[in-house]
C-alpha cells in the first residue's frame, strides 16, 4: 500500500464515527440490554438451555479473541503469529462487541503507560468524581462517554504506528460494525439449527448475541474497576493500584491475575502460582505446542521472585 494511500485510510479510520462516544454506546451498553429481553422472555416461557449453550460457546470463543488476541498479542505482543492467525484472533475479537482491534489496543496502552495517573482511559483511583463509588463506575463504563478517551480528541490511530502497516488489521478495524453483526448472525443462525425454527432463531440470537455482549463485556470492565480497587497485590512495587481478583480471572480467561499482568506485562502467562487459573495461557500453550504461535514471552521463577522482593 503506498504511503499517500495508508495515509488516507488512517485518517478514514481515525475519523469513524463508530468510535465516538454515542456510537461505543451503541455497542457497548446498548446491546447489552438484551439480557433485559431474555430475561422478559424466560419469564414467560420462552427458554432454551440449547441458546444457553449457544451463548456459552459463543462467549469463550470472543473470549479467546479478546484476552489472547487483542489484549496479549496485539496490546503487548507477548507471543508471534501468523498473518492468519491475526486476522482470526483479530474478527472473534472484534465479534466481543468491545471496540476495534485497533481502537482497543490504543486505549489498553494508555491504560498502560499511565496505569492509575492522569493520562489513564479508566482508573478508579484519579479524576475529580465526588467519591469512590463514582470512581468505580467511571473507571467500570463510564470512561467510555468521556471524549478525552474517544474521538472527540482524536489521534488515537498514531498510537499504534506498529500495526499500520498490517493491512489486514485496518481492513478489520475499518469494518468492525460488521464483525458486531456477524457475532449476532452465528447465534441466530445456531439457534435456527439446533432449536429450529424462528423461534429458535430469536432465542439463541438473544441470548448468543446481546446476552452474551453483557456478560463479556461487564467481565472485562471489572478488570478496569473491580481489579484497580479490590483484590490481593503480591506485586506490591508496581506503580499503579492493581489486584489479582481470582473470580475476575475466571471470568476473564486469566486475566483477572491482574497483578501479575501490571508486573510483568509482557508475559503471555499470567499463572505465577499454581492454584491461579489461566485459561488464556493454557490456550497459548497449546498453540504453542502445534505451531501456531512462537516466541512465547514468559518470565522465569527467579523473575517472579525478585520482583515480589524474595531475591
Amino acid at each position: 500500500m503506498k504511503t499517500d494511500v495508508l495515509q488516507e485510510e488512517l485518517s478514514k479510520i481515525d475519523q469513524d464515527p463508530h468510535l465516538s462516544p454515542t456510537g461505543l454506546a451503541i455497542y457497548m451498553l446498548a446491546l447489552p440490554s438484551g439480557a433485559l429481553f431474555a430475561a422478559v422472555l424466560a419469564y414467560f416461557g420462552y427458554f432454551s438451555w440449547i441458546a444457553v449453550g449457544i451463548m456459552m460457546v459463543m462467549n469463550a470463543i470472543t473470549l479467546f479473541g479478546i484476552e489472547v488476541g487483542f489484549h496479549r498479542y496485539f496490546s503487548h505482543r507477548s507471543f508471534r503469529t501468523s498473518r492468519k492467525m491475526e486476522i482470526l484472533l483479530a474478527g472473534l475479537g472484534s465479534m466481543a462487541g468491545q471496540g476495534g482491534v485497533l481502537w482497543w489496543t490504543a486505549i489498553h496502552r494508555d491504560h498502560h503507560r499511565h496505569s492509575d495517573q492522569e493520562g489513564d482511559p479508566h482508573s478508579p483511583t484519579t479524576g475529580s468524581h465526588d467519591s469512590r463509588l463514582d470512581r468505580v463506575v467511571y473507571a467500570h463504563f463510564g470512561w467510555i462517554f468521556d471524549p478525552e478517551n474517544t474521538k472527540a480528541q482524536g489521534g488515537w490511530i498514531q498510537r499504534v504506528k506498529h500495526w499500520h502497516h498490517h493491512h489486514h488489521l485496518l481492513a478489520i478495524q475499518r469494518d468492525y460494525p460488521w464483525w458486531v453483526l456477524m457475532g449476532i448472525s452465528i447465534p441466530i443462525l445456531a439457534g435456527f439449527l439446533l432449536i429450529g425454527g424462528w423461534e429458535g432463531a430469536l432465542l439463541g440470537g438473544i441470548w448468543g448475541g446481546p446476552v452474551r455482549i453483557c456478560l463479556s463485556s461487564h467481565s472485562f470492565w471489572a478488570i478496569n474497576s473491580v481489579c484497580h480497587t479490590w483484590g490481593g497485590r503480591p506485586f506490591s512495587k508496581t506503580h499503579d493500584n492493581s489486584r489479582n481478583n481470582a473470580l475476575v480471572a475466571l471470568l476473564t480467561f486469566g486475566q483477572g491475575w491482574h497483578n501479575n499482568h501490571h508486573a510483568f506485562p509482557s508475559s503471555a502467562y499470567l499463572q505465577f502460582e499454581w492454584w491461579q487459573v489461566d485459561v488464556g495461557g493454557w490456550l497459548i500453550r497449546c498453540m504453542e505446542k502445534i505451531g501456531l504461535v512462537w516466541k512465547v514471552n514468559e518470565c522465569t521463577s527467579t523473575m517472579i521472585a525478585q520482583k515480589r522482593g524474595h531475591a
